[in-house]
């Protein structure tokens, strides 16, 4: 009898000191960017300089469809087509607003102190426009100032992944 109690017991015991093997880590989701605006869209054109510049144009919108046409001095003259790194796309969105955009002058000046008392004959110059909700905005950079409005340039490029298209690798 006494044999009969002392089963359930060590059973009992045994199975406090059972472990399991831990569970898999959960792996966190990553977090989603927040998409484009609706109705985004922006295009950055570079022009011709008196050197070896690249003209290209690209275009992003809100879906990510980037469309690329490539000119003089680039890897690929034509059209090429690829999709924008969503989280690039939204820090490019932001960084719209970061600027201004839609409040610059056309040479991307947001108080501009005197608009014709700078002329610059040979930087090269690069056009962005951009749609956002119904609004469309035009700008027109020169190399010859540092403005915030610069840094759109680099935004949109990354954005788009242009770089092998533009000068290879």
């Amino acid at each position: 009898m006494r044999l009969a109690c002392a089963a359930p017991v060590l059973a009992a015991l045994l199975a406090g000191c059972w472990t399991r093997p831990d569970p898999a880590p959960v792996k966190p989701k990553p977090e989603e960017p927040p998409p484009a605006p609706r109705g985004f869209e922006i295009s950055m054109s570079r022009m011709p300089c008196r050197g070896t510049c690249p003209v290209y144009t690209v275009w992003i919108r809100a879906d990510g469809k980037v469309d690329y046409r490539g000119g003089q001095n680039v890897t690929v003259v034509g059209d090429r087509h690829g999709t924008a790194d969503p989280t690039k796309l939204a820090a490019l969105a932001s960084l719209l607003e970061q600027v201004d955009f839609f409040s610059l002058d056309d040479r991307g000046r947001l108080h501009p102190e005197h608009p014709d008392a700078f002329m610059c004959h040979d930087g090269s110059t690069t056009i962005i426009e951009a749609e956002r909700d119904g609004k469309a905005h035009k700008i027109a950079l020169t190399d010859c100032e540092s403005l915030p409005a610069h840094a759109l340039e680099a935004a949109i490029d990354d954005a788009a992944q242009t770089r092998p298209w533009v000068f290879g690798g």
